[in-house]
């Protein structure tokens, strides 16, 4: 039922019939060196894709109020896919992936033996 409404609002943005969904908003109403930007980008080498993050940081980028954005990688983001910078050429995800550390299950011990406590108390 998701892919199916996914593939619809994909053809509807397609031809136009609806706008495609933004996180970022109008770009004119962030402050940042865009040439600095994307001259930095395109320098960069092809083995590993930038963090988009800390592009954000290192150019200071700000809201017109001056306020700093939290989203200043996905403004980066967007901002370089509007100007054409082929970002393809980085690859996907870095190669590393998030382990999950399993956490031991406690309520079930303390559990038994809280009432295995309480049972030998009462024996006593």
């Amino acid at each position: 039922e998701a892919k199916l409404r996914t593939i619809q609002r994909k053809e509807k943005e397609a031809q136009g019939l609806a706008k495609p969904s933004n996180h970022v908003g109008n770009l004119d109403n962030y402050v940042f060196d865009r040439d600095g930007v994307i001259k930095f980008v395109e320098s960069l080498p092809n083995d590993k894709p930038p963090i988009m993050r800390q592009i954000a940081i290192n150019f200071k980028i700000k809201h017109k109020n001056g306020n700093v954005p939290e989203n200043g990688g996905q403004i980066i983001s967007n901002f370089l896919q509007v100007s054409k910078v082929d970002l393809d050429r980085f690859g996907g995800q870095t190669e590393r992936k998030r382990l999950r550390i399993r956490k031991k299950k406690r309520r079930e011990s303390i559990h038994w033996e809280s009432l295995l406590f309480h049972r030998l108390m009462k024996n006593w």
